[in-house]
């Protein structure tokens, strides 16, 4: 009877017989042309950071809710915002010996079938098998997958045209995204950019960076994620008619902060409000500061208070509460996470 045999092989062509307990029987070397067609040096490499991490991204593989959760899906894990490439790229190329791809026969590779469906996937389809997305991770993958190629540049910061603007109801915007690496180079990467409105009363946003306004007046922001970085957009839609400049003249002006409020009031059309009351006031402080009401005590004790600076010295007092620090700590968690 034939003695069973484990055989594996590598990207290179050698072939290794392994018997059951693991120890190397033989190899078998290429021949001379095996590897005529991996790719020469003088192709354009592929960037496992710069091109394939990004392509991750926008597919959702590396989203908080699939892949980059707290212990991956499915036994397979990559980071959040991709902020560890090197573990990524060890968990797709090393991981579980490699399953995830097959550098001989690149349409095989699981980094393939699973997001274009050709066998089952729990996230469902995310390209399509003639997509650039496809094409890019195909040509990676047959080049060895290799995590560096030589000299490449480092992402250094991403720039959204238009930054901002101001905007009729219903206008539709096109946003173009484009990044700027060390070596002084420029890419659009509008397509693997990742976008979200903080409004959606105020305009919606699709996958391709198309921004279309509501039906009402304010400002809206509009984040862009593209791997580490971050851009903001910020639209301005003015009410239908503008208040006349004297409208703004001799509104009081306690500090820097209250100049920049009325000049975007004055951009928006809008007017500022009535003084509030001291208990509106109060309120309104303790639950922006440290986002709960205000014990009566304290309430009755602003309220009989006669000092004319009695609101400022609620502001410090409301700003070295332990509170403030718990409560901040947890709305920037909110805002941060995936």
């Amino acid at each position: 009877a034939a003695t069973k045999q484990v055989v594996t092989g590598d990207w290179e062509g050698v072939t290794t017989f392994h018997d059951l307990t693991g120890k190397v029987v033989r190899k078998l070397e290429p021949k001379a042309d095996a590897n005529e067609t991996k790719p020469k040096e003088t192709e354009n490499p592929i960037s496992f950071r710069n091109d394939v991490l990004p392509i991750l991204a926008r597919a959702g593989c590396a989203g908080g809710s699939c892949h980059a959760k707290a212990g991956g899906q499915n036994g397979f894990q990559l980071s959040i915002f991709s902020f560890d490439p090197k573990s990524d790229h060890r968990e797709i190329a090393r991981d579980a010996r490699g399953r995830r791809i097959t550098p001989a026969a690149p349409e095989a590779s699981l980094l393939l079938r699973k997001p274009t469906q050709a066998i089952d996937h729990e996230g469902g389809k995310r390209f399509e098998k003639d997509s650039e997305f496809y094409k890019v991770l195909h040509n990676w993958i047959a080049q060895g997958a290799p995590y560096s190629v030589p000299e490449e540049p480092s992402l250094e910061s991403i720039a959204a045209t238009p930054a901002s603007g101001r905007y009729k109801k219903g206008q539709k915007i096109r946003l173009k995204i484009t990044a700027g690496y060390s070596d002084g180079s420029k890419r659009d990467v509008t397509h693997l950019a990742e976008y979200q409105s903080n409004d959606e009363g105020m305009g919606t946003v699709d996958e391709d960076g198309l921004v279309t306004l509501g039906e009402q007046s304010g400002e809206g922001i509009v984040i862009v994620r593209y791997a580490d970085e971050v851009a903001v957009v910020r639209v301005t839609v003015p009410v239908d008619k503008l208040l006349p400049t004297d409208a703004y003249a001799g509104l009081p002006v306690h500090n820097e902060i209250d100049k920049h409020v009325y000049a975007r009031h004055k951009q928006l059309g809008l007017l500022v409000s009535e003084r509030c009351t001291d208990a509106e006031y109060i309120r309104r402080a303790s639950l922006d500061a440290v986002g709960k009401l205000p014990d009566i005590a304290m309430v009755r004790e602003f309220l009989a208070n006669k000092d004319p600076k009695k609101r400022g010295n609620l502001v410090d007092q409301l700003l070295t509460a332990p509170e403030w620090a718990d409560y901040w700590a947890t709305k920037f968690v909110d805002l941060l996470r995936p």
